[in-house]
């Protein structure tokens, strides 16, 4: 199972902004390009997310599934290992 700092290297990869931090948790906020805003929490512990905990976190807050937070994670190892850099960059037709 991945751990809170798993979590919370997915969230700045992809570009999310923290928007307050207290006591034991970060808050992270994305607005959506269809408008929506979505937060999650990412706790300040080491250890990791339980299975349950992790996969509503996927689905509800972030919107995503298992294989896409797994290929986030395989791209950055293999661009430690030398790769070229994996940019996932929507595209946006501007007229």
């Amino acid at each position: 199972m991945p751990s809170w700092s798993d979590l919370e290297n997915y969230l700045k990869r992809n570009v999310w902004e923290l928007v307050k931090q207290n006591g034991r948790d970060k808050i992270y906020e994305k607005t959506m390009p269809d408008g929506m805003i979505r937060r999650t929490a990412v706790s300040k512990s080491s250890g990791e997310i339980g299975k349950g905990l992790f996969s509503r976190i996927l689905k509800q807050q972030l919107g995503i599934n298992k294989k896409d937070f797994n290929s986030q994670k395989l791209s950055v190892v293999k661009n430690l290992r030398g790769y070229a850099p994996v940019l996932r960059i929507p595209f946006f037709d501007c007229y």
